[in-house]
């Protein structure tokens, strides 16, 4: 098996995935005469047998992929391309002996409490609250630090009137917490304990000037993509100002490393539900919508 230990090889496969998974997009898919994704699929098997044995935390993102791929019959889109541009880059800094990011950290040590940024619509609320309610397992308590509309009828809410950084100042809250924003929720059943950070590679100019990354350090954008698991000490440590971009901020000046990109694990509702998005939501874990989503993905979830 010592043989199956190569780094160009994996990037040879996924290379050729990548080739591939551009015929199945250009139209090479189900029902054509050339239907190319026995050949992207192969090719992404190839390249998992491979990390198998060089790295346990690419080989888990990659089965990740994989399996979720099969789930949606290879049905390709930008996602699962952009996915695989990830991947390679990865590899490529592992075979140079650059630090990588991991997929996913050790669990929380207690249940975490889960905090809502601010809430503004009561629809949307109602919705994330619901999957939030359905899907996540084993949080403590739920805090909503803004509010400006009435939310007397849920029991099981402290409503607050400070901004993120007050609040991580408190002595009665867990020492990890989960922050998220009344668009976002959870599809599948989860130990919040469990939850994991997920960055996104596209960063705006606004973003930029509110972090000012200095040096080679990588920036990756953490807000407004998903409920995401935040450490109180580090926060506290770290986050210094009242930055725009409080999650990307937290997570650039506390060196955290770890993670999977956002494409792989989140649904981004930003239309109404097509046939691409209706599958992703059957195999995906996280959710956030807009407006133009929203009557068209209450009604795909029954609710």
């Amino acid at each position: 098996m010592d043989n199956m230990k190569c780094f160009s090889c994996v990037l040879k496969h996924l290379s050729a995935a990548l080739s591939f998974g551009k015929e199945v997009m250009s139209g090479h898919s189900k029902g054509d005469e050339l239907d190319h994704r026995i050949d992207f699929i192969g090719e992404v098997v190839n390249a998992e047998q491979h990390l198998e044995l060089i790295d346990k935390n690419l080989f888990n993102e990659i089965s990740l992929f994989r399996k979720t791929l099969q789930e949606k019959d290879v049905s390709v889109d930008f996602n699962d391309l952009e996915f695989i541009r990830h991947l390679y880059l990865k590899v490529e800094m592992l075979k140079n002996g650059d630090k990588i990011t991991s997929m996913t950290p050790e669990p929380l040590d207690e249940n975490p409490d889960v905090v809502y940024l601010e809430v503004k619509n009561k629809a949307f609320f109602d919705l994330s609250y619901s999957l939030l309610k359905m899907h996540l397992k084993n949080y403590k308590n739920i805090y909503i630090l803004k509010s400006d509309i009435d939310l007397s009828e849920y029991k099981d809410l402290t409503i607050l009137n400070e901004d993120l950084r007050t609040f991580m100042k408190r002595d009665n809250i867990t020492k990890d917490v989960l922050v998220l924003s009344e668009n976002m929720s959870v599809l599948k059943d989860i130990d919040a304990k469990h939850v994991f950070p997920t960055f996104s590679m596209k960063l705006n100019g606004d973003i930029l000037k509110d972090i000012k990354p200095t040096g080679e350090k990588k920036l990756y954008a953490y807000d407004g993509l998903k409920i995401e698991p935040i450490n109180v000490d580090l926060f506290n440590k770290n986050v210094d100002s009242d930055y725009k971009y409080i999650l990307t901020a937290y997570f650039y000046k506390s060196d955290i490393d770890q993670g999977i990109n956002d494409l792989q694990i989140s649904v981004d509702c930003d239309r109404p539900i097509c046939c691409s998005t209706r599958t992703n939501l059957k195999v995906r874990t996280f959710l956030r919508w807009n407006e133009a989503a929203f009557p068209s993905l209450k009604k795909e979830l029954g609710m």
